[in-house]
């Protein structure tokens, strides 16, 4: 008679039952088998070299000298109150910056990597939509544009609200499209959620969140009692900030844009949403990027013109950008790029559209996303397309060794104050001082009719990248209006007067 043995593995483990595998296998798995996973991994890693390698690279502009200087408080219930009277937006992203800057800090990569985190973030977010929405293809390829994308990355390194409001975007518009596809409530329902904290980030984001509910309401007609109480769910939240917006209206905080002409700002919108904040610094590169920009759409167009969830998407972008400008027609001008930055989305999900076309599509993103990270690293490498070097101005001022007035530029007041040390704002009165620092932006028409404060003597000048400046001193303290002082700008500025005492 034979006997059967059973033998084990050396271990003593159990083996595994058949069809299980642990987690890391099952990913393995799931990678070797879904090269669409692969490719997006990919783009993540460059989408994080572009934005995390290059975070302290330039200094703080003046409306993020706002965020660090002025709005983010050692408590949280200060910053709140800071951003009722300093600021036009609601208050998410503060909170999120200001619980984010208890463990990284106020330095520029300190906070900026926040914005880089979401930055980060989007992409795949991106995917995720397009592929939903117009196919798996044009999910690569809109997760792409927007690694690759100067304008995307410039927000990504940015301490403002922009680029939460494009990441919350996003993730509502996925859920706008997986609601579409599937045909689902609940889908509806974290849209509007996604909507509620995007209204929280920006008012702007509205204008992305209409068209949105009236597709649901007309595609999902199964849905429209879901689909109308969301929408009263967030027409709800948007009486509520109603109080908030109409006191940050009140303090003239954006009365700027209305001076810009709106072919100006028409300008903007293209350089800006193409080639980066300040545009392109040749006619070669500019060449560069709108050629594939161009035959992207186009390709876009021809292959997923057929295709109702490209149509949507092209329409919403579309429409975010288009409503705030039509609202001028009707007196209300708030028309400005970085305020319909989140058309970003749909738009890019509608570029992906291309590679419905083969080899062609294919080729004309690829281009355009090379196109793209050659604009990004042109911006890393030449100044003038860079945020003002409020930084090297002030390290160029150098350290104060007696009271002084500093007069910057426009713009200069709230990056100048949060570089030098020891140093805040005065807007009216008188001021004691034995020395006078007055910059000018370099490409600026330098006043000559100006009137030095008798006591005062020339001492010298000077420059850092984007500015030049003139000190005058005393050889005694000497009290001065601050319209006295205001006579000795190189240049006409609304900037406040900065006082800086020496430590």
């Amino acid at each position: 008679m034979s006997t059967t043995t059973t033998s084990r593995p050396a271990s003593g483990r159990a083996e595994r039952a058949p069809g299980r595998t642990s987690g890391a296998g099952a990913l393995a798995r799931s990678l070797r088998t879904h090269p669409e996973l692969w490719a997006l991994g990919a783009i993540v890693a460059g989408g994080i070299a572009l934005r995390f390698s290059t975070l302290g690279l330039q200094s703080f502009w003046a409306d993020e000298a706002v965020t660090v200087g002025r709005v983010l408080r050692p408590s949280l219930w200060s910053t709140l109150g800071q951003v009722h009277s300093s600021e036009a937006t609601p208050p998410l992203y503060y909170i999120l910056a200001w619980l984010w800057t208890r463990v990284f800090g106020h330095s520029e990569v300190g906070i900026r990597s926040l914005s880089a985190v979401f930055g980060t973030a989007t992409i795949p977010v991106v995917w995720w939509a397009g592929r939903t929405l117009v196919s798996r293809a044009a999910g690569i390829a809109a997760a792409a544009l927007v690694a690759a994308s100067p304008a995307m990355v410039w927000y990504s390194q940015e301490a403002r609200a922009y680029v939460l409001l494009i990441l919350l975007s996003a993730v509502g518009f996925g859920f706008f499209a997986v609601a579409v596809r599937r045909r689902e409530g609940r889908m509806v329902t974290w849209w509007a959620v996604a909507s509620v904290l995007a209204l929280l980030t920006h008012y702007f984001a509205i204008f992305t969140i209409v068209p949105e509910a009236l597709a649901l309401f007309v595609l999902l007609p199964e849905l429209r009692r879901r689909v109308v109480a969301s929408s009263a769910a967030i027409l709800a939240v948007c009486g509520a900030l109603v109080p908030l917006a109409v006191h940050q209206a009140n303090q003239g905080h954006d009365v700027w844009i209305s001076n810009i002409s709106f072919g100006t700002r028409l300008d903007y919108l293209v350089k800006q949403f193409v080639f980066g904040y300040h545009g392109s610094s040749s006619s070669v590169l500019t060449v560069v990027v709108l050629a594939p920009l161009l035959a992207t759409a186009v390709l876009a167009t021809r292959g997923s013109w057929r295709s109702p969830g490209w149509r949507l998407a092209a329409a919403i972008g579309v429409l975010t950008i288009g409503v705030p400008i039509a609202a001028k027609v009707f007196g209300q001008d708030f028309f400005f790029p970085r305020n319909v930055i989140a058309s970003w989305i749909p738009l890019a999900v509608a570029g992906g559209g291309a590679v419905a076309v083969p080899r062609l599509g294919w080729a004309a993103v690829a281009a355009l996303c090379a196109a793209f990270v050659t604009m990004a690293i042109a911006i890393d490498v030449t100044p003038k397309l860079q945020r003002s070097d409020w930084r090297d101005a002030a390290k160029a001022l150098g350290p104060g060794v007696r009271p002084r007035a500093v007069l910057g530029a426009d713009t200069g007041a709230n990056p100048l104050t949060y570089y030098l040390r020891g140093a805040h704002k005065v807007s009216r009165g008188r001021v004691t001082v034995s020395e006078i620092d007055t910059l000018a932006f370099t490409a600026a028409p330098v006043r000559h009719a100006r009137v030095i404060p008798r006591g005062f003597r020339f001492a010298g000048r000077g420059s850092s990248p984007g500015f030049i400046f003139e000190r005058y001193v005393s050889d005694r303290p000497r009290t001065l209006s601050v319209g006295a002082l205001s006579e000795v700008r190189l240049e006409p500025a609304h900037s406040p007067t900065i006082l800086q005492e020496p430590r």
